[in-house]
């Protein structure tokens, strides 16, 4: 990845010194795909794999047999079985969010179930006339063609972790509801159309950001809408917003 670590050619240098140490045991040999969720990459993750079977076969020669020997990632783990070596590293596919494989056929899904849902709540709801703009650079109006709007101010923007970018992109669901992301995401606050809905919105309502059920917002879906990657937006969660965790049954 010309990220960190050793080029294969300096592996077993570095090697003898690790284990001639006398305050370091060296343990394990590990690489990092670097394109192992995209088939079209799998020429360079199979020539990668080449590489690192070459310096383990070196290491070998050399009396030099580490014990943790690894390479896949939640991707690998489900594509590339040949660089399983004596552990894999899952990582996005703990959370359920890994890459779905292209080809069920010849790369079984990984059995997933997504963990997360990021929920908030109804502020306040506002009654909008026709033609009238909206948050920040009043990038959204009313349409002319309709008396009013109603809009749902939701506790979250974007140091809460929501992005910028899906300002007038994303959508959020209400009691089941899609409701679309109208005028720029603030930051701590995002306003929602709910003018279609078939129930009252009130102030303290659920709001669902993201969820692993229909019909709620997925994680990838929200990342795909924002430009990005689940990654990013699982990671930028910040701190203040509240955990919960429940036990599996």
């Amino acid at each position: 990845m010309g990220r960190a670590g050793a080029f294969p050619a300096e592996a077993l240098e570095l090697a003898r010194c690790l284990a001639g140490s006398t305050w370091l045991e060296f343990e394990g040999l590990m690489t990092h795909l670097a394109i192992a969720d995209d088939p079209a990459g799998d020429d360079h993750s199979a020539k990668q794999l080449r590489r690192f079977d070459s310096v383990r076969q070196q290491l070998a020669e050399a009396g030099l047999t580490p014990r943790f020997v690894h390479a896949a990632n939640s991707a690998a783990i489900e594509r590339l079985p040949q660089g399983h070596y004596t552990m894999v590293r899952a990582g996005l596919a703990l959370l359920g969010y890994s890459r779905p494989a292209r080809n069920e056929a010849e790369h079984p899904q990984l059995v997933q179930q997504p963990v997360l849902r990021l929920v908030t709540r109804v502020v306040s709801v506002k009654k909008l006339p026709a033609g009238q703009g909206i948050g920040y650079g009043l990038t959204f109006e009313t349409p002319t063609e309709e008396d009013e709007r109603t809009i749902a101010v939701v506790a979250i923007g974007y140091n809460d972790g929501y992005p910028w970018s899906l300002s007038n992109r994303g959508w959020m669901a209400i009691d089941g509801h899609r409701c679309p992301v109208v005028g720029r995401v603030c930051m701590d606050v995002t306003l929602l159309d709910v003018t279609t809905l078939n129930t009252t919105v009130e102030a303290g309502d659920e709001v669902v950001v993201f969820g692993p059920e229909d019909p709620e917002p997925s994680l990838l879906e929200l990342a795909k809408l924002a430009g990005t990657i689940p990654y990013e937006l699982l990671t930028r969660i910040s701190p203040r917003v509240r955990r919960i965790f429940r036990g599996s049954h």
